[in-house]
C-alpha cells in the first residue's frame, strides 16, 4: 500500500529527561573548583569529559570556559547514546537500561549504531495506571543480498538499527528501554519522538547516497594517503501532497528546522531511511489538486 513520507521528530534528552540508567557515569572524577589538576588528568563536567593541558596553575579554572587549561575530549560513556551520532557508542557488558521521562506524549523509539545487541525490551509505565505498554523484539542478523550463494556462503551481518512506532499516548509516562547483548555491546543513538506522516506518496526517482569524510591526499610524487573516516547518508526525493494540505505540510517541515529526525520515505528499501536533518524544501504547485514537494536530506554521522 502506498504511503506518504514518515518522519519522527525527536524529543531532546536532557539531564531532566533521563530518569535513570544502569550505565554509570564515573569513568573520571567530577570536576571540582577546589582541586588542583596537573597536565593529563581528566574530569567530568556536565556529561562531558575534559583533559587538563596546562602544566601549572589549574585551580578553579572552569573547563567549559578556560581553553588555556582544558581541552574537551568528548561525551561520557553514558551520554554518547544521546549525542546524536551513531559512531560514538555507549558501551556496556551484556545488558543495559535507560529510563526516560519526556513529559509529553511520544509514539516512537529509534536506536542507531547497535553493536552486539540481540534483544530490545520496551516498558511504558504511568504513575496513575501502572504498566500501560510492553514490547519485546529480537535483533537478528541478515544477509547482505538475497541469493542462494549469499545464503550458502556469505556471513550474516548483525542489524545496527531498531525502530518502534507503537507507543500509546501517555504524556506523564516513563519509558524504560532495556538492551541485551554480548560482552562488547553498545548503542550509538537512543532517541524518542513523535511519528508524523504527510503526503500522498513519494515519487519514483529518489536519489540516495553518502558524504564521505575519509582523508584522501596525494603528495607531489603522486603517492596517495588514505585514511577511512565517518560518512553521512544523503537522500533527495519528491513527495506528492494534496493542495489543501500544503499549509499544514509547510508548517510541519518548518518546525523541523535544525532538528534531528528519522526520515522514512519507503517501507520497501530500508537504505532510504535517513537519520539526520533536511537541507532544502521546495514546493512546486503544479496541478489543480496536488503539488510536488522536493526535499534534500543530510544524515548525521
Amino acid at each position: 500500500m502506498k504511503r506518504g513520507l514518515r518522519v519522527v521528530k525527536t524529543v531532546p534528552v536532557t539531564s531532566a529527561t533521563l530518569a535513570g540508567s544502569s550505565v554509570p557515569e564515573n569513568e573520571h572524577p567530577v570536576w571540582s573548583a577546589a582541586s588542583t589538576y596537573t597536565k593529563g588528568q581528566r574530569v567530568i563536567l556536565g556529561h562531558e569529559v575534559y583533559e587538563a593541558v596546562a602544566e601549572t596553575g589549574n585551580t578553579n579554572k572552569d573547563p567549559k570556559t578556560e581553553a588555556a587549561y582544558w581541552a574537551r575530549v568528548g561525551y561520557t560513556n553514558l551520554w554518547r547514546a544521546f549525542d546524536l551520532s551513531s559512531t560514538t557508542r555507549t558501551q556496556f557488558d551484556s545488558d543495559a537500561w535507560f529510563e526516560l521521562s519526556p513529559g509529553q506524549a511520544i509514539s516512537s523509539v529509534v536506536l542507531r549504531g547497535l553493536a552486539a545487541v540481540t534483544k530490545v525490551r520496551l516498558t511504558m509505565t504511568h504513575p496513575a495506571y501502572g504498566v500501560v505498554h510492553e514490547h519485546e523484539a529480537f535483533i537478528g542478523s541478515e544477509l547482505t543480498e538475497s541469493s542462494w550463494y549469499a545464503w550458502t556462503f556469505e556471513p550474516r551481518v548483525a542489524r545496527a538499527t531498531f525502530e518502534y512506532h507503537g507507543l500509546p499516548s501517555y504524556p506523564g509516562a516513563t519509558l524504560r528501554i532495556e538492551l541485551e547483548g554480548g560482552a562488547d555491546a553498545g548503542v550509538g543513538v537512543v532517541a524518542i519522538g513523535k511519528l508524523r506522516e504527510f503526503g500522498i506518496g513519494v515519487s519514483l526517482g529518489m536519489r540516495i547516497g553518502l558524504m564521505d569524510f575519509s582523508r584522501k591526499q596525494r603528495d607531489e610524487y603522486g603517492d596517495v594517503f588514505l585514511k577511512q573516516g565517518d560518512y553521512a547518508d544523503t537522500a533527495s526525493f519528491t513527495v506528492v501532497v494534496a493542495n489543501d494540505q500544503l499549509n499544514n505540510v509547510r508548517a510541519l517541515v518548518t518546525s523541523l528546522r535544525g532538528t534531528p529526525c528519522l526520515w522514512s520515505p519507503s517501507d520497501r528499501w530500508e537504505t532510504t531511511t535517513v537519520w539526520g536533518f533536511f537541507q532544502n524544501f521546495v514546493v512546486t504547485i503544479q496541478y489543480a489538486t496536488h503539488s510536488e514537494c522536493a526535499i534534500d536530506l543530510e544524515g548525521l554521522t
